[in-house]
């Protein structure tokens, strides 16, 4: 007999787990599984969506991560290596894992973007 049995959570730390499932059955007795080993990782942040605001005077920037965990919106004015980021805002993704900076004050002429974990 198969059965299946899911676990979900929002957050869980990413790194190698070893789990073990176990059953009672007749009020006392207990049998367990053999361990299973599952690798567990966190989806990088993704930016999907920037659109101008308040008449071209800022920017509406969102996108996709963890439910829960926090990201902050980065920029630089300039691909060219080394690239020198700087933090412009940091929110929270919500229980679907959107995030979302809407208000984001546009400083240069020209400017990339980026989200990370923070």
């Amino acid at each position: 007999m198969d059965v299946h049995f899911c676990i979900s959570t929002l957050q869980i730390a990413a790194g190698p787990y070893s789990l073990v499932a176990g059953v009672v059955f007749n009020g006392a007795a207990i049998a367990s599984s053999a361990a299973v080993n599952i690798t567990v990782t966190n989806l990088a942040p993704v930016l999907y969506n920037i659109r101008l605001t308040s008449g071209a005077q800022q920017l509406a920037v969102s996108g996709a991560g963890q439910p829960g965990y926090n990201y902050i919106l980065m920029s630089t004015t300039n691909l060219a290596v080394p690239m020198s980021w700087v933090p412009v805002v940091t929110n929270a993704a919500d229980i679907s894992g959107n995030i979302s900076f809407p208000n984001v004050p546009i400083a240069n002429t020209q400017e990339f973007y980026r989200i990370a974990e923070n």
